[in-house]
């Protein structure tokens, strides 16, 4: 089959010169495993930081490639079962399905022709999803999830912040919070405004814009039920905590850092991070807004899919590329701009 391999730990920005498209054996599914012919895989900063080791700033998460044990890159996929282990019991050979790789993350990922996941991570793939809409909707769907049913627990006519809202979560997260009755606010890029608008964001504020508190305020877009983070930044915290009721909740995927993964932080810093997560998750449970880190786990996967089975949520996909070396390593220099 054909494979994206890298043989060592890429610097910081180094990952699409370490990358190389290969020829190697197919792999064997294990008992508890599926064999996927892949038909889609996605491309996303979490791969990304995931192979250049500054994931949650630096968190060892991924295995560390080496030219005797090569690791394929990849988290989300979405393709055909071609094979199955002695203890499989949800899927079969011919099944359409989607998912993405969960911990302990695999040395073989989908960047390839075909990968072995372990039942547990997938799905069936619902009949009003592409394949390439599956694969994008695998990882971004599920922490979308985790925030809006599981965090929020969204009921109708009540106030939410979403921002980051044209991203691969902030996108599906609007859908989902509309599902359940919600009043959705956003902010986005001004040129997204537009696409935001179109899945049902009520209102939708530029966040570059220097008075976008102000902004808020004068349309009424205060006194929140919740506000959901996909940006990160103490002072996006502040804001959020600012433009919350009491009994409200400040919800975040990142943190106090913007765009956590950019960057290594090494063991000080994040132990930094870690304890600043842990000391606003303790310090405003009593006094309010409560403060919450998203953190999907198998107990979001009942949530993910009830919503699959109301046909109701499509994720938006930015660009689709073929599967060579060159497009991958063009790819990956676009995706890491956060655009």
């Amino acid at each position: 089959m054909q494979a994206i391999i890298i043989t060592s730990r890429p610097q910081k920005g180094d990952l699409p010169n370490e990358v190389k498209l290969i020829t190697k054996i197919k792999p064997v599914p294990c008992k508890n495993e599926v064999l996927i012919k892949i038909s889609c895989a996605t491309i996303t900063i979490d791969d990304i930081n995931m192979q250049e080791g500054s994931a949650l700033g630096g968190i060892p998460i991924g295995p560390t490639a080496s030219i005797e044990k090569p690791v394929i890159p990849g988290i989300e996929l979405s393709g055909i079962v071609e094979d199955i282990g002695s203890d499989i019991s949800k899927f079969k050979v011919g099944d359409a399905v989607f998912g993405s790789i969960g911990l302990p993350i695999k040395r073989e990922g989908p960047w390839a022709e075909y990968c072995c996941i372990k039942e547990e991570f997938l799905f069936q793939k619902p009949n009003y999803l592409s394949f390439q809409e599956a694969a994008a909707l695998a990882g971004s769907g599920i922490v979308a999830c985790s925030a809006i049913v599981q965090g929020c627990k969204l009921q109708k006519n009540q106030k939410i912040l979403i921002i980051g809202a044209s991203g691969g979560v902030g996108t599906l997260a609007i859908q989902m919070a509309k599902n359940c009755g919600a009043y959705v606010i956003a902010t986005c890029s001004e040129k997204n405004k537009s696409l935001v608008k179109s899945l049902g964001a009520e209102k939708v504020f530029d966040y570059a814009s220097t008075s976008l508190e102000e902004d808020l305020i004068k349309e009424n877009c205060d006194n929140l039920d919740f506000v959901l983070d996909l940006v990160g930044g103490k002072e996006i915290e502040k804001l959020g905590i600012r433009l919350l009721k009491k009994s409200g909740k400040f919800i975040t995927s990142v943190g106090p850092i913007k765009y956590l993964g950019d960057n290594k932080l090494g063991g000080i810093g994040i132990l930094k991070l870690l304890s600043y997560i842990g000391w606003r998750m303790f310090s405003y449970s009593f006094k309010g807004p409560k403060y919450d880190f998203v953190s999907p786990t198998k107990k979001t996967y009942p949530f993910f899919k009830q919503i699959l089975e109301t046909n109701s949520i499509k994720p938006i996909i930015d660009k689709e590329i073929n599967f060579t070396q060159k497009e991958i390593q063009e790819a990956i220099n676009y995706v890491r701009t956060h655009r």
